[in-house]
């Protein structure tokens, strides 16, 4: 999972995600916007993700200096 971002979005600052019971399965800063590689792989510790709803976080920093927080739901299906 990873944002794609157009509107002159620099870059996603920070991401984080986390389950229905708010552990954090997913926190990485400085994420090129668009580029999946860099997103979540549905894993933590080694652990795969199980199957369900989880909620992430964002931090948007635009090429103007402004910063926009963003957040929305994924859901993992196994």
């Amino acid at each position: 999972f990873t944002l794609y971002a157009s509107g002159g979005v620099a870059e996603i600052a920070s991401m984080r995600i986390y389950d229905r019971f708010h552990r954090l399965w997913f926190d990485k800063k400085n994420i090129p916007a668009g580029v999946p590689t860099e997103g979540w792989d549905g894993t933590h510790e080694g652990r795969i993700a199980f199957p369900g709803v989880y909620v992430w976080v964002a931090e948007l920093l635009y090429t103007d200096g402004r910063k926009e927080l963003r957040q929305g739901d994924l859901t993992v299906l196994r």
